[in-house]
């Protein structure tokens, strides 16, 4: 195991999503590997005014007709006869490659005041004839960062040989998902379906769209395939405001949330694990880079404290989120449970499930439950010898049943010194759970 830390503070003062910056996407870099079978179209409430000033210009600098220059781009494109006049004179929308031809014929000047038009005002995009048209997100956003973060720590994206392009994510926890379709409807005005998996016991989303695959190509630096080795923070989340968020994203879906309170990324990616970690160390978080190896692959872990008693704990709730899974994990380790229980058999059972307890021995918490219903108080050196438990062990277990208010813990001082009691608590009414 190696420690690949780096310095524990940065100098550099972080900014969380709510600066102000913005990044803009060049929407002609669809346009530079297209034909006029497979396009990008564009539509927007002044694209019609701005795009018959083109025209009018183009004109001018070849003085020609507008009927001429359709003609010519009929010809250079090989297309059908009534289709450039109708671009020329009356839709609504425009191919990629024809506002960027026409922008050609300018001089650097007028060419750069088009540009910077066509890229305000254009508001939705779409690929090919058959598809319908989705939101062009202009600039980088809380939404879009978080999107890039899960896409890239458990999402994929695929060409078939049909020509189709398909995108999907998928995890075990419902709401992360559900968080994801809300935020490609806010981006994209798209939203997807949050479905069980067939095969496997998890969530997924997985839909067909190019406009979608194509802008996550084109901007924000993914490939198609396989990824797991070289994913990294897309060059458009570096350059923001909003790298706190794209480390969420990706925290969300492969990050963990130990017993003991602590954060845990785990990639194959030793980019991503970088990326993550100086963008967590900028926000003032105390993180550790640890490099695994072992004889079927090398696992790069992002680590933090122990958060059941620091001060950091609340900011770490808030990138995860509270409204989700892990979120909620760790504001219950933190901040205790607040779920009622009806009975003994009631607590236990959403403790195992909260705790994800799978093995076939007694679980230590059970251990340490039955020994204090029985004692009623003992002292924690007493404890630990009649469970035969390690402190490591006791002291994550012994946490959870006083996160229920099962168990109090008194801190008494005796003549050797400082001594803990643990004492049980015989009031189910004020027993809590966690909400499962």
């Amino acid at each position: 195991m190696n420690d690949l830390s780096p310095a524990e503070n940065s100098q550099s003062d972080y900014k969380h999503s709510k600066g102000v910056y913005l990044m803009n996407f060049d929407l002609f870099k669809l346009g530079e590997f297209e034909n006029i079978n497979q396009s990008t179209y564009l539509k927007g409430e002044n694209c019609r005014a701005i795009f018959n000033e083109l025209v009018t210009d183009v004109c001018k600098v070849k003085s020609c007709s507008k009927w001429e220059l359709s003609k010519e781009l009929s010809i250079f494109y090989g297309s059908e006869r009534s289709t450039m006049p109708k671009f020329l004179s009356c839709k609504d929308y425009f191919p990629v490659y024809l506002v960027s031809k026409l922008i050609q014929f300018l001089g650097e000047e007028t060419k750069q005041k088009y540009v910077n038009q066509f890229n305000e005002s254009v508001q939705y995009f779409k690929v090919g004839t058959s598809h319908g048209w989705l939101k062009f997100p202009q600039n980088m956003s809380v939404e879009l960062a978080w999107l890039c973060g899960a896409v890239a720590a458990d999402g994929w994206i695929t060409k078939e040989k049909s020509g189709a392009e398909k995108m999907g994510i998928m995890d075990f926890h419902k709401k992360a998902l559900v968080k994801v379709s809300l935020f490609f409807d806010k981006c994209f005005g798209f939203k997807p379906k949050v479905k069980r998996h067939i095969h496997q016991n998890c969530w997924q989303i997985v839909f067909r769209s190019k406009p979608i695959t194509q802008f996550f190509t084109t901007y924000l630096g993914f490939h198609y395939g396989i990824k797991v080795y070289d994913i990294r923070e897309p060059e458009a989340v570096k350059k923001s405001n909003f790298r706190l968020d794209y480390a969420s994203g990706v925290l969300s879906f492969d990050g963990s949330v130990a017993l003991d309170g602590k954060v845990s990324l785990g990639v194959a990616s030793e980019e991503l694990a970088k990326d993550v970690c100086n963008i967590l160390t900028e926000a003032k978080l105390k993180v550790r880079l640890v490099k695994k190896e072992n004889t079927q692959q090398t696992i790069f872990f992002v680590n933090s404290e122990g958060l059941l008693h620091h001060k950091d704990s609340t900011k770490w709730i808030s990138i995860f989120g509270i409204d989700t899974e892990k979120g909620q994990r760790l504001d219950s380790l933190v901040n205790g449970f607040k779920e009622e229980v009806v009975s003994e058999e009631d607590v236990l059972e959403r403790l195992k499930k909260f705790m994800n307890y799978r093995w076939k021995k007694e679980c230590p918490l059970n251990k340490i439950f039955f020994v204090l219903k029985k004692k009623g108080s003992l002292k924690r050196q007493d404890l630990l010898k009649i469970t035969n438990l390690p402190h490591v062990t006791f002291y994550k277990y012994a946490w959870i049943l006083r996160q229920a208010n099962i168990v109090s813990c008194y801190t008494g001082q005796f003549w050797r010194g400082f001594e803990n009691t643990y004492t049980f608590n015989y009031d189910v009414s004020s027993w809590r759970g966690p909400n499962l």
